[in-house]
């Protein structure tokens, strides 16, 4: 039954917003309230406490949107709340996401990163998604600073992305050595090793087991010219035969 509710209000809220032609605000300036309902224990429990009048709460709701929201999201949060459903109000906001999304044959796919991310990177971010689940998504960010590079994927609908969170389109910005589609570049910490197995390996030092390295002379060992007869100093001598 409360999923049941939850759905009527997601597909009232829809209605309103839609007749009254600022969905894309609205879907906006509710995902915020969401946000913030989620994350301030004081007001979620003035909201949802029954014994607190429906004229107090709705003073609240008025006092909180006043100046950052339009007067449709007011009303309708309002009318959440007015009814008693603000323990839901979340909820009601996700599955208003959900229908609003699908009005327009996406998905929702909300993301945390540590900062809000561009324009730019929210159409790159979900043509990443659509590559790794085939679903055409529309991306919701949650500023969470706990998340450490990247972002994370946290939507059912885009289950397949959501154990990881660091498509290339994102990744490349944040460690560009990462990046395999332009000029190869190495990480720091593995360019010495590289150098040394991508080098000739006469230009290498010789194992210390090697009898020849074992004898040579200090100036013979820092030679960079590889073994020959044709050297004139000693190294000749010692490394001429194979």
């Amino acid at each position: 039954m409360a999923d049941a509710a939850v759905a009527g209000y997601a597909e009232a809220l829809f209605a309103v917003a839609a007749a009254e032609g600022d969905l894309s605000a609205v879907e906006d300036e509710l995902f915020s309230v969401a946000q913030a309902f989620r994350s301030n224990d004081e007001l979620r429990s003035t909201l949802a406490d029954g014994d607190v009048p429906a004229a107090r709460r709705l003073q609240v709701v008025d006092d909180l949107l006043d100046g950052r929201a339009s007067a449709t999201t007011s009303a309708l949060v309002s009318m959440v709340v007015g009814a008693g459903r603000a323990s839901q109000l979340p909820a009601i906001v996700d599955a208003f996401l959900e229908r609003s999304a699908a009005s327009r044959n996406k998905a929702v796919a909300t993301v945390r990163a540590a900062v809000d991310l561009t324009a730019d990177q929210r159409v790159r971010l979900a043509a990443a998604i659509k590559t790794a689940t085939g679903k055409d998504v529309e991306v919701r960010v949650v500023e969470d600073p706990s998340v450490l590079g990247g972002v994370v994927t946290d939507a059912a609908s885009t289950s397949p992305a959501r154990a990881s969170a660091r498509p290339q389109a994102i990744r490349d910005e944040k460690e560009p050595w990462l990046n395999s589609r332009s000029t190869r570049r190495t990480s720091p910490l593995r360019s010495r090793r590289t150098s040394r197995a991508s080098s000739p390996a006469w230009s290498r030092p010789r194992s210390a087991e090697c009898s020849r390295w074992a004898t040579a002379s200090p100036a013979c060992r820092a030679c960079p010219a590889p073994p020959s007869t044709s050297c004139s100093s000693s190294r000749a001598a010692r490394w001429a035969s194979p």
